[in-house]
């Protein structure tokens, strides 16, 4: 059915002809289904359809008869009962005659062809006799068995009746005057004439007359022959004008077919003949004529020409060369084909010579002069011969027939030839491919066969014969399906038909029988032969394999493996559904829209929701609100194929509580598998020991806080003491060493100080673009003096480092303090390697530090070679207080400085040490942008202490002793001053008319802090000046994100030198 329905389309074309071909009844048709037609058939049909050239095809022993359109109104009445039908039904009137001829080419394969080939038959209802040309040809299938005969007609019973008609009229001519010649043929005359040349008065009879639009008297009583002329087709008057001048020159027969416009208005074709009677001094008297109808000729004649075009093309088409060969003469007349197919100029008539040259040699089955005359020779042959123009080697396939006289005597050889070296190449080409297929198919170790178009084997290797211990005639045919297991033979015969039905590739596993008797699986394929190429693959539609190519393949083995696995698959399979059930880790299927498909029973038991209530609906309903981002974007990640080994987020209890999850998942094609662990009570123990840790590290801090600052208060206060008993005393002499240990102390607890502040990344930094290469060379000296004689300086600065961004003072520091700590390390001396480079931090490497982000860094390296750091030690180098030193040599914040450091300047530190190899502490900054790195200032020369000029500073403090510090000094300096305690004592001054110059505010006021003073104030004094004091600011840690232009900032303590350069500066601007 489906190979049926295939063909609903075939034969293509919107003639009757193909309609009728498409419609033909499969139960009625002695041809059956088109589907099971022969290839030779289909093609042959689908080139007759579309021919203008009247082509019938006699097919089967039953000489079943298809035709195109263009033959149909050649039988009249018997069309279209006679398509599709044996011929012997619908020609039985002349089965006689043309029964023999198609048999003679059927059995025999002989080509007949004729031309005005008589014919008697019934097509109007009456007999009639009819002639035509003919040329019947074999139509040869791919095995060469002949199925039809092709038969190319061209009725021609016009030409012959025209033709017996002109050869009466010529003959009553001859025999009688010219002038009782001009009278012959009465049916076609259309009229007579008289010309009197000399008074040029043409007179016609009524006929003429009539037939030249004039009034019957006027064309007796007589014209001038312009009004006759008047008539004639404007192309046709040149030539007829021309005949008429020759005629009068030369007294030579006037006879002239032309066109001439009738009552009607159309075109009607007439012959003019006649002559010119001459006076005895040769001059024209007289000029008599007759005109005959002529149209019905022209239009015969028309139609000929044009069926012989077709006939032409026709056999041009399909490279058939016509000819015909008088014996006697040695003369051939040839169509156009014809010479193409020799290789000689085309032209219609030339001798047989000219082709028996192109002979390859005496053994081709060419026919001679010698048998052409005696009859001998052979009239369908295959022969090679050298092609004339190129010299190439031809294959031709001739069919002919001796055409004989009464006597038995060859007269004429007429017949066809066609170039059949292609075909000649393919039989060859097949050849070869036969044999390297057989010696392929018997060096596999596969079992190969072979089977006919209908299913059939035919052939099979000798590892078949082996295998089955049977012989041929056991197994062709249909004896293979005695070796098939019974369970498997009705579906492997069904599987094979519905392939020989649809041409579609076979394939099927089954057991076979081996000679043991013990039934083995294999695996059969079998694919069609399209061709006669040998070519296998798919077949097109409307064609039919010719053969099949098969091979078994033992998978015995692989079944037994096959069930093996399953089963193995099955008990897998039954022990992931137990931990899907049994899992107390939630499960779920999802797709990477976030729509849940399928969970595990653990949903229920750890959130609350059942399987109805979850499967279906969007995951991120039951996601926390912050996460959702984050779990949207895990879901982005494994939709383009990464991997989740651990994600955390929380999601919703049915009681509304939420548990804190932690995910592994991997993508599939269209979703996701997904497995979370409740991790809810390991953070919260984490929390609690996070607070525990903190409490600690507060209580430790807290501890070296007070050690450190006990010492060195009691430096300053007792100093203070003492000089204060002195002076109470009188005694004044040598109070600067006592001044100087209070200073001593005081810039000690500066320091200490700033290292908190690095520590908690609480101390003011100025970043700018800092060269690190120039600061390391600057510092070498310092670094040697540091590090004694018993330490090796080694620096290593990279080409082309540029400039990290950061404040220069810190990273000094912070170099410094690494330096000391290595020196520190070799207590007998070695090596410290000092380097600098650039480095890349991967996304793997800055995901688990907050405010790192990957990219370009520069790297700042201090190796030694001192005794190292165990693993436990490691762990906790950059606690504060922690120390390995003894006590009093260390503070145990240099590595957390430095730490701290490298965290507010939004780089990184790291630090690798083994015990007895050393350690590398390497420090990564940020590069500077080239506009910043362009923009590093010298240091300004130190200054003699600057002057006020009776500027107006407003101070606000709360602390009294700073503001008194700063008052006082401020008056020192020669300016005037407005105090104030906090903000809110300072907004009605700054509201006032009282002018200011200079606000100078500290940061951590009480209420509103210096910056939102700052603000108001310029709201109330666009463009005040504003001077930022601070020893600890949360929001004051970056200048460039806290200061806006007209401010600066001064970390306590500080030096009054530096006071007094910073209100200059900001008073006066940098220029002064």
């Amino acid at each position: 059915m489906k190979r049926e329905s295939s063909l609903l389309g075939w034969p293509a074309g919107a003639g009757e002809a193909a309609a009728l071909a498409r419609g033909l009844d499969a139960r009625r048709s002695p041809l059956g289904a088109p589907s099971a037609w022969p290839q030779a058939l289909r093609t042959t049909l689908e080139l007759m359809l579309p021919a203008h050239a009247q082509m019938v095809l006699f097919w089967g022993p039953d000489l079943v008869a298809l035709y195109n359109d263009a033959y149909a109104p050649t039988i009249g009445l018997k069309h279209p009962a006679a398509f599709g039908r044996p011929a012997a039904e619908n020609w039985a009137e002349l089965w006689d005659d043309l029964g023999p001829l198609l048999n003679q080419v059927l059995q025999q394969g002989e080509s007949f062809s004729a031309i005005d080939r008589p014919f008697h038959i019934d097509r109007h209802g009456h007999l009639e006799e009819v002639f035509f040309d003919v040329s019947f040809s074999p139509v040869r299938e791919a095995d060469g068995h002949i199925g039809g005969v092709l038969c190319l007609v061209n009725e021609t019973t016009e030409r012959v009746h025209g033709r017996l008609a002109l050869a009466e009229s010529e003959t009553r001519l001859r025999d009688a005057s010219r002038r009782t010649a001009l009278a012959m043929n009465a049916s076609a005359i259309v009229g007579t004439w008289m010309w009197d040349v000399q008074t040029d008065m043409v007179f016609a009879d009524e006929a003429l007359a009539a037939a030249f639009c004039l009034q019957v008297p006027d064309g007796q009583g007589g014209l001038p022959i312009s009004r006759f002329l008047e008539a004639l087709h404007p192309e046709d008057l040149p030539k007829v004008q021309a005949a008429i001048a020759e005629s009068l020159e030369k007294g030579t027969p006037y006879s002239v077919e032309y066109r001439m416009r009738t009552l009607d208005a159309r075109w009607l074709w007439v012959e003019a003949s006649g002559y010119v009677e001459h006076d005895a001094m040769n001059r024209p008297l007289r000029f008599p004529g007759v005109m005959v109808d002529i149209d019905s000729r022209k239009l015969a004649e028309q139609a000929l020409r044009e069926t012989n075009k077709q006939l032409r093309l026709a056999q041009a088409a399909g490279g058939i060369g016509v000819f015909l060969l008088d014996i006697a003469t040695n003369e051939l007349s040839v169509s156009a084909e014809f010479c193409r197919i020799f290789g000689v100029p085309v032209r219609p008539e030339f001798q047989a010579s000219v082709v028996d040259t192109l002979r390859i040699d005496a053994v081709e089955p060419m026919s001679t002069l010698t048998n052409r005359v005696d009859g001998s020779l052979r009239l369908n042959v295959e022969y090679r011969i050298r092609r004339a123009d190129d010299q190439s080697l031809r294959w031709i396939a001739r069919r002919a027939e001796l055409v004989r006289n009464d006597a038995g005597k060859p007269m004429l050889l007429r017949g066809v030839v066609q170039d059949i070296t292609g075909a000649k190449q393919v039989e060859a080409t097949l050849r070869q491919s036969e044999g390297r297929f057989r010696a392929l198919a018997q060096a596999v170790p596969n079992q190969v066969w072979t089977a006919a178009g209908d299913g059939r084997l035919d052939w099979f290797n000798d590892q078949v014969y082996e295998y089955s211990g049977m012989h041929f005639e056991q197994l062709e045919g249909n004896g293979w399906a005695t070796i098939v297991h019974p369970d498997d033979l009705p579906d492997v015969v069904g599987q094979w038909q519905l392939s020989l039905a649809t041409q579609l590739p076979y394939a099927a596993e089954f057991r076979l029988r081996r000679l043991d008797g013990d039934y083995r699986w294999h695996l059969v394929r079998a694919h069609p032969v399209q061709d006669g190429d040998g070519h296998v693959g798919e077949t097109g539609e409307g064609s039919a394999p010719m053969r099949w190519v098969g091979t078994n393949t033992d998978i015995n083995d692989q079944k037994a493996a096959q069930e093996r696995l399953a089963q193995s698959v099955q008990e897998r399979t039954r022990d992931r559904d137990r931990l899907w059930q049994l899992s107390a880790d939630i499960m779920v299927v999802g797709d990477f829209d976030g729509i849940i498909r399928a969970i595990n029973p653990a949903w229920e038991t750890l959130l609350g929701w059942t399987e109805t209530e979850l499967v279906g609906q969007p995951l991120l309903e039951f996601v926390h609100p912050d996460d959702i981002d984050s779990t949207v974007a895990e879901i982005a990640k494994l939709s383009r194929g990464q991997i989740t080994l651990r994600f955390e987020n929380r999601y919703r209890h049915k009681d509304g509580s939420y548990r804190t999850l932690s995910w592994s998942a991997v993508p599939d094609t269209d979703s996701l598998h997904a497995v979370g662990r409740d991790i809810t009570a390991l953070r919260d123990s984490e929390s609690r020991l996070r607070q525990s840790q903190k409490m600690e590290a507060i209580g430790q801090l807290t501890g070296g806080i007070a050690h450190d600052f006990n010492n060195l208060l009691q430096g300053i206060t007792g100093s203070i003491e003492i000089v204060r008993r002195r002076v109470a005393l009188g005694r004044t002499n040598d109070l600067d060493r006592y001044m100087s240990s209070a200073t001593q102390s005081a810039h000690r607890a500066a320091a200490l100080i700033q290292r908190l502040l690095a520590f908690s990344r609480r101390q003011t930094l100025d970043p700018r673009a800092v060269d690190v290469n120039a600061l390391i060379g600057s510092m070498e000296d310092l670094l040697r003096r540091s590090l004694g004689e018993q330490v090796r300086l080694e620096v290593q600065l990279a080409d082309g480092v540029g400039a990290a961004l950061g404040d220069e003072p810190q990273l000094e520091s912070a170099i410094l303090n690494l330096a000391i700590n290595a020196r520190d390390a070799m207590p007998h001396g070695g090596a410290l390697i000092l380097s600098t480079g650039h480095a890349t931090l991967r996304e793997s490497e800055t995901r688990h530090h907050e405010g790192l982000d990957a990219g370009d860094y520069i790297a700042i390296s201090v190796a030694d070679t001192g005794t190292g750091m165990s693993p436990e030690v490691l762990a906790k180098v950059f606690d504060p207080f922690f120390t390995t030193k003894p006590i009093g040599q260390g503070t145990g914040l240099g590595l957390s400085m430095v730490y701290g450091f490298a965290q507010q300047s939004r780089g990184h530190v790291r630090i690798e040490s083994r015990v007895g190899h050393g350690t590398r502490v390497t420090l990564y900054l940020p590069p500077a942008h080239a506009d910043a790195a362009a923009a590093v200032e010298a240091e300004a020369a130190a200054a003699a202490l600057p002057q006020g000029r009776g500027e107006v500073v407003m101070v606000v403090e709360d602390d009294p002793a700073v503001r008194l510090l700063v008052l006082d000094v401020l008056a020192d300096l020669g300016y005037r001053t407005i105090e104030a305690v906090d903000g809110t004592t300072a907004m009605p001054i700054l509201q006032s008319a009282v002018p200011i110059d200079l606000l100078v505010t500290d940061v951590g006021l009480p209420g509103i802090n210096g910056r939102q003073l700052a603000e108001f104030a310029r709201q109330q004094r666009p463009g005040l000046h504003v001077l930022f004091m601070t020893g600890y600011a949360e929001h004051a840690t970056t200048r460039a994100e806290f200061l806006e232009p007209g401010m600066d900032l001064i970390a306590k303590p500080f030096a009054i030198d530096d006071f007094a350069q910073h209100i200059e500066q900001i008073v006066r601007g940098p220029s002064s």
